[in-house]
């Protein structure tokens, strides 16, 4: 039980940027309601729905914070397997639940009119305006959104880079900020996030997910069945009761299993839409071509 009690951390480059996340959320979606106490009614739905969305993003965001202020913080830079745990939250839990949360209008609309007014006309009338949207349809591309994804988990595995994460704060903290910000770059074209639309049909999303978990996997069995340790900066660490090699292994199944739950969901999620739209697409021509029999026989009768 100590080990669930003991080293918490409260470091204010995380607690911040959470807090100030939920108040623009919290403040947005209470404009975008009318208020907590509007009737029900015209755009009671709506609400609802965004009610939804709102217990999604606090989990995403409390997942997120989770990870990085709780024990597992802690004890990633013992183990390398806590520390794999650790990346898995970030990219596999809190990543799709702030996708599926959609908190980009909220947020927007929570903040401060002197803010976001002068914001919206950089973005839509100004030349660097122009370059970010320009930039955010290059990075609305699928293939752009799962290689992105596999070559930032590829660089951070590097034995030099994550070798560097345990020595020096700084990169360990940017190497979670670009987990979080290529996780839901990546589950954003599976899932979408109101008020964007993932590019491809729900079928072809599952090609964007498998050109994720291959990679994935090749990482993982690599790490699971290496002879040798491929990282040296936990062996200059006191206090370790476990080999580098089956530290390294156990990191490595886990990399292996974890993700096949997410992208799995996923992967069945995009499947059922897929044939539930190709059903309901077949319901309409059926009737269609019912209605033009109808009609014709109609015609027929009424010459006769």
């Amino acid at each position: 039980m100590s080990i669930l009690l003991s080293h918490w951390s409260a470091p204010p480059g995380v607690l911040i940027p959470a807090a100030i996340s939920l108040l623009l959320y919290e403040v947005g979606l209470y404009r975008m309601n009318g208020g907590y106490n509007r009737p029900a009614g015209r755009g009671s739905a709506k609400r609802h729905s965004r009610s939804q969305q709102r217990w999604l993003f606090v989990g995403g965001v409390g997942a997120a914070v989770a990870a990085l202020v709780s024990p597992l913080d802690y004890w990633s830079g013992i183990y390398f397997w806590v520390h794999m745990i650790q990346h898995m939250v970030l990219l596999f839990l809190a990543a799709p639940l702030v996708v599926l949360g959609a908190p980009w209008l909220p947020m927007m609309r929570g903040l401060p009119a002197a803010l976001r007014i002068p914001l919206l006309r950089w973005i839509y009338r100004s030349g660097g305006g122009q370059t970010l949207r320009t930039g955010l349809r290059w990075a609305g591309r699928p293939v752009a959104a799962a290689v992105g994804f596999d070559l930032v988990i590829g660089f951070w595995h590097l034995p030099v880079m994550f070798d560097a994460t345990l020595h020096y704060q700084l990169i360990h903290d940017l190497e979670h900020m670009s987990f979080l910000a290529v996780g839901m770059w990546f589950w954003g074209q599976v899932v979408g996030s109101y008020p964007y639309s993932p590019r491809l049909d729900y079928f072809r999303r599952i090609w964007v997910i498998s050109g994720v978990m291959f990679p994935n996997w090749a990482l993982a069995i690599g790490m699971a069945y290496a002879a040798h340790p491929w990282y040296g900066a936990y062996g200059d660490i006191a206090g370790r009761h476990m080999s580098l090699i089956n530290d390294q292994n156990l990191a490595g199944a886990i990399m292996w299993v974890v993700p096949m739950i997410s992208l799995g969901i996923g992967a069945f999620w995009c499947l059922n839409k897929w044939l539930a739209k190709d059903a309901d697409e077949d319901e309409r021509l059926a009737e269609l071509i019912g209605r033009t029999r109808l009609d014709s026989g109609i015609r027929v009768g009424e010459t006769g």
